[in-house]
């Protein structure tokens, strides 16, 4: 019994002595031990504007603003910031920290310092454009754009819609087709103050819901009768349907063009052959100044299309005499 006490108070004396060295020992630098705390992540101040209507968010968060100016300690890294514009509202600037960010929706800035950026929403402005054929009441097949971009009317009369910031310097121009002539700007309102004016440019700053109408009147047209005489072809450029002509067949080929719009042709003679000349017959054509124009052997002719018909023909000659052949019997 005595030996077994003995046993059993080794044993105790032993655990305390563990017990009292698992207190002193350990980490030095732990908590648990009586060590340092680490450091908490160091934060920056970020101070955020929103000029207009939107909100700007963060990734990773910690940057939420809506309006106003928002103010708030963040730690340092890389934000990505996302402007969202209201309904009815664009954006037109970043500033600050994010000013290199343009209209982008986006704005990538890194924190490692007290810092501060803005984003401008501003409300968006309707331009409605038409584009009409004066003489046929309708539709129109000439083209009105805008700089910048928005605005783009084609064929029809149906009006053209296009919202721009507000503040924006909006150009239009008009583009005629070749079946056309432009008039004039009519019926223009709020901001535009082009009305009755016959500039090819309509130039405005736009605040206001504006509209404004582009008038064209159908061209007069003319036709250009050419056929060739000897072996060779002649082509043109600038009409509405270009003359493309050969001798196949002996047959005069037809060009439709607008009234004053310059025309080009082209002679070019086939292998054998050599350009002799152009030869108008000015009776048939209204004694025009194709005749005048188009002399000599220069093989290209350019001259403005008269209202009526012209007749051109293109004369082209052999380089040599066809050679005899002679059979011997």
């Amino acid at each position: 019994m005595k030996q077994h006490l003995m046993r059993s108070s080794g044993l105790t004396v032993i655990l305390a002595v563990l017990v009292a060295l698992s207190g002193c020992g350990g980490d030095s630098g732990s908590s648990e031990g009586g060590g340092t705390p680490a450091a908490p992540a160091p934060t920056f101040n970020v101070d955020f504007t929103v000029n207009g209507s939107g909100s700007v968010t963060s990734n990773p968060g910690g940057i939420t603003c809506a309006a106003g100016t928002c103010s708030g300690a963040v730690p340092a890294g890389t934000y990505v910031l996302t402007a969202v514009p209201s309904a009815g509202f664009t954006i037109t600037a970043w500033g600050g920290a994010c000013a290199a960010a343009g209209t982008s929706t986006t704005c990538t800035v890194t924190v490692n310092a007290a810092a501060t950026a803005s984003v401008t929403f501003t409300a968006l402005v309707t331009l409605n454009v038409t584009s009409i054929n004066t003489t046929t009441a309708g539709q129109s097949a000439s083209v009105v754009t805008s700089n910048p971009p928005g605005i783009n009317c084609g064929v029809g009369n149906v009006p053209c819609t296009a919202q721009f910031a507000a503040g924006t310097a909006v150009t239009l121009t008009e583009s005629p087709a070749l079946t056309e002539n432009f008039t004039n700007w009519t019926l223009s309102t709020g901001n535009v103050a082009c009305n009755a004016s016959a500039a090819t440019t309509c130039a405005f700053t736009l605040n206001v819901a504006s509209s404004v109408q582009a008038n064209f009147t159908t061209a007069p047209v003319g036709q250009l009768n050419v056929s060739v005489a000897g072996g060779g072809t002649v082509t043109s450029a600038g009409g509405i349907a270009d003359v493309n002509c050969t001798n196949a067949g002996g047959a005069t080929c037809i060009g439709t063009y607008t009234t004053g719009t310059p025309v080009n042709l082209t002679a070019t003679a086939s292998g054998g052959y050599a350009f002799a000349g152009w030869f108008t017959n000015t009776v048939s054509s209204g004694g025009n100044a194709v005749g005048a124009t188009c002399t000599g052997t220069t093989t290209s002719c350019a001259f403005n299309k008269a209202g009526a018909q012209q007749f051109l023909t293109a004369i082209f000659t052999p380089t040599a005499a066809a050679p005899n052949h002679f059979a011997i019997y």
